[in-house]
């Protein structure tokens, strides 16, 4: 019996496998064609976006960058698997090779491999800031925020600014000149435009600003109202939408919903449950009987507002 089993679950696993292998594209012999910065440039802009054609069967590139060649690595500046075919990224004066192999659930390609010199830059006025994080229109329930960006060597010190709403909206602090790369902020909740320049004192020179938007949001959302069907309520259809109120008053982040139907008044066996980007869910029930349905409120920070009064469906005949 033991030996039956252990055949049934080898041959499970290499059927798996091989249907794996069946659904991707064999890309083993393709290259990336690379498209920039081209093979051999030389340049004095720290901040360069490498990128390179797609390639049919990938679903995502593996770009690797070291100083001064993959023959001869001193050191490791760059390697991250991404599913664009561009990645923005700083370097600092010197040699080095870039290289991108696709990638796919089953195989990889052959990789691709570019040589680049960075030379000292004499006009910080033609270089950009590349900035980390938090990532553009990302929402986060913590106050406490940590703003970083690429290091330019050629500048002296950055300034750093906030405003609220926008990058044209009210300053939500003096702009601040730092010589880190980073700053930690306590913010209040709100969206913000957050944006960063590097100077150069001796020249009076520097970078356009980099800037972003961030939303800030630690309350949880309000309780959402059911409205429809009414409670106690009785019917003849299986389909049904319910409907619900929710009050948008002090919400920073846009608000999506959770709908559990049950059929039981403890929810201790879930019918269904799903999602709801309106205030309203339409739903087909299979058997006639009696229901329990409540809704609760998550905002795109991660928030979540408890559930809602529970309401009571039956379906007749």
């Amino acid at each position: 019996m033991a030996t039956r089993y252990f055949y049934l679950i080898l041959f499970i696993l290499l059927t798996g496998v091989a249907c794996s292998d069946f659904t991707e594209e064999d890309i083993e012999d393709d290259i990336v064609m690379l498209l920039g910065p081209a093979d051999g440039a030389i340049t004095e802009t720290q901040s360069l976006t490498f990128w390179w054609e797609y390639l049919d069967g990938a679903t995502k590139y593996r770009l690797q960058i070291v100083r001064p060649s993959f023959d001869s690595t001193i050191s490791l500046e760059l390697d991250t698997l991404i599913t664009e075919n561009r990645f923005l990224f700083s370097l600092y004066p010197g040699d080095f090779q870039w290289r991108v192999r696709a990638e796919n659930s089953a195989y990889v390609s052959a990789y691709a491999t570019y040589s680049i010199t960075i030379e000292e830059p004499q006009n910080i006025s033609e270089q950009k800031i590349v900035l980390i994080s938090p990532k553009d229109n990302l929402a986060v329930n913590n106050g406490k925020v940590s703003f970083s960006w690429n290091e330019l060597t050629i500048a002296d010190n950055y300034t750093f600014e906030i405003y609220k709403d926008s990058w044209q909206g009210t300053p939500a602090m003096d702009a601040e000149d730092i010589t880190a790369n980073d700053i930690i902020l306590d913010i209040t909740d709100g969206k913000y435009a957050w944006g960063v320049k590097a100077n150069d004192l001796d020249k009076k020179e520097s970078t356009p600003y980099a800037h972003r938007i961030i939303y800030v949001d630690t309350k949880n959302p309000n309780v959402p109202e059911l409205s429809s069907p009414d409670d106690k309520s009785n019917s003849s259809s299986k389909d049904q939408t319910f409907k619900w109120n929710f009050t948008e008053d002090d919400e920073v982040t846009l608000v999506s919903y959770q709908i559990q139907i049950s059929e039981k008044n403890d929810f201790s066996a879930i019918l269904h449950e799903s999602k709801a980007d309106d205030k309203q869910y339409a739903y087909t029930f299979e058997n006639t009987g009696t229901y329990y349905w409540r809704v609760k409120a998550r905002d795109k920070a991660g928030n979540e507002s408890s559930y809602s009064q529970t309401y009571t469906l039956s379906i007749d005949q």
